[in-house]
Parts: C-alpha cells; structure tokens; sequence
C-alpha cells in the first residue's frame, strides 16, 4: 500500500519520513526528517500521511467532554462518517465512561500481521477521536485489536489489562447506527466491555464465530418466488418486497466476500432493473456490474462484481 510520497514513522521508534521508492515487497527506501536516506522494512512503519493527502494516522488531538459525566461505567469502540465532496471518510472513536484514565493500544490485523495504528490515554467521560480514513480503505481496518489498561490515584485494586480482538466491517458502517455516548452522534457502535465481560474459560473475542448460512450467488426476484399471492400485490408493494430482498442479498454477499452475485429481475418495464442499478452504482463495495449471460439467464438477470476484501 505504500507509495513514494507518503509520511511514515517506525512503529516502536521515534524515527519518520517519507518514502522515496520502493525496493521490493518488503522494504523501502526512506528520507528521514534529517534528510538521511536508509532502507526499511514495510511491517515496521505505520502510515501517517498517504501521498494524495487523506489522513490515515489521527494525532489524538480532538477529545469530546461530555456535557453531563456519563456514569455508565464503559467502554466502546464507534465510526461516524462525513461527505467532504469528494468522497467519504471514516473517523473512528474511542469513548470512556468509567471513572478511571484509560491508557490505550490501537491495533489493525492483516494477513496474520499486527500493525500499530495509535495510542495514548482517554480521561473520563471522553470521547477521543481515534483514526480517519478514506471510506475506499474501509476493509484495511476490518480487523482491530484494542489493549487497553485503567489508571486512578485513589485506593483501589488493580485491574489486569485487557485486550480485545472485534471487526468493524464495512457494511456495518453504513447499516448498524446507534446514538454513540459522549459523542452524542449516530454511527457504528461496539459496547467493548460487554464484549469483553461476555466470558468463560476463554475470552468472548477468542471463541469461534458461527459461520453464517452463505447467501446464493443467483437471486431470483421474480415475484412468484417471493410471495404465494404476487397478483394481488400493488406495484408499489411489489417494488418495495423485491428490492428489500435485493438489499439484503447484496449486504450479505459483500460481508460474506462474495466474487461474484447474479439477480434475475426479468425485463418488464424496466423499473426494477432500474432501481436495481442506482443501487449498484452508488455502492463502493461494488467492482463493477453488468447484463448476466443471456444464454443461461436471458436478457433479464444483472451479474455484480464485488470488491474484494
């Protein structure tokens, strides 16, 4: 992901700099802030600029107070997003509401490697404003991992760090919205301390994840496989059943990374079709989209070609 241009700094070092070019897959050559030139190994720097200017890596500069103190005694995890013109980003969040400080360790997960991301320390009652990135890099950051560990002056026992492993997938971003604490804004929540509470011998995060039934890649919408009764459905009622059922296919192949999804909504008037490819066309999971085989479907089928992630 790097390219020459971008703003660097090593992980578990004070060093920064800018990339001058690539070496190979795994090292590249560096202009440090003294202008010194060396080589370095990719999975040893974190991202704080990229080179067409989107902030990758936040600075921790922007803490919430909430307007009365938040009592509820947790921690959570919450993305709110924002249209800036030219495409949407994601600000990422961390929030406490417990009455100790909170010192923290942000970490993303890919390809069996654990990058830092960011790190510092939240007060009470704070909302500290954590990461943003463009909404097309939204997949890097599926996979996070938080340490985290509490501090007070005052008499108490001593509470063992804790690290917890979550995904924030995509579409969650833009179909799970709740009132975040503090912040006081409508976005992705994950309440980490019931998440982290929720254990046994072994950790909520450790335990292995049902696999969801896989969606079909053909989805019939044709109303005789949707209802028992498609005759006596008003056409708006009908629009309204067969895009429903098209939104919540799509939402599940996108999360289950599907390559590939076909949906057969016949030729008609046009009017599904239509609203099927408005949809499509203002997805940015979605490579791409286009009229299906018509020797296996006939002229009424649209196959959609999804992003990987």
């Amino acid at each position: 992901m790097l390219q020459p241009g971008d703003k660097v700094s090593y992980i578990n070092d004070n060093l920064s700099g800018t990339v001058i070019r690539l070496i190979d897959k795994k090292q590249v050559l560096l202009a440090l802030d003294d202008r010194f030139e060396i080589p370095a190994n990719i999975n040893e720097l974190v991202i704080t600029e990229i080179v067409n200017a989107h902030t990758v890596k936040a600075t921790n500069d922007l803490s919430i107070i909430a307007e009365t103190v938040d009592t509820s005694d947790k921690i959570f995890f919450g993305a709110t997003t924002e249209d800036t013109g030219k495409g949407q980003l994601v600000n990422t969040w961390l929030i406490n509401t417990t009455s100790k400080l909170l010192q923290f360790s942000l970490f993303k997960i890919s390809e069996s490697l654990t990058n830092g991301i960011t790190h510092g320390e939240i007060e009470r009652s704070r909302a500290l404003k954590l990461i943003t990135f463009p909404m097309a890099e939204a997949t890097e950051y599926r996979n996070l991992t938080l340490q985290y560990m509490f501090f007070t002056e005052e008499p108490a026992s001593i509470i063992p760090p804790t690290r917890i492993n979550f995904k924030m997938k995509p579409v969650a971003l833009f179909k799970d919205r709740h009132l975040i604490p503090v912040l006081k804004q409508e976005g992705f929540l994950l309440n980490l301390t019931d998440l982290n509470s929720a254990k046994g011998d072994i950790s909520a995060h450790m335990r292995p994840v049902p696999k969801p039934e896989p969606v079909p890649d053909i989805i019939d919408l044709h109303l005789e496989e949707l209802t028992e009764n498609p005759k006596k459905l008003p056409p708006q009622e009908a629009l309204h059943l067969q895009m429903s059922i098209f939104n919540q296919a799509l939402e599940k192949a996108i999360a289950q990374d599907l390559d590939n999804i076909t949906f057969i909504h016949g030729i008609g008037k046009g009017i599904l079709k239509s609203e099927i490819r408005k949809v499509l066309g203002s997805n940015p999971y979605i490579q791409g989209f286009a009229d299906a085989d018509a020797k296996k479907f006939g002229s009424g089928a649209t196959i959609v070609y999804l992003k990987s992630h």
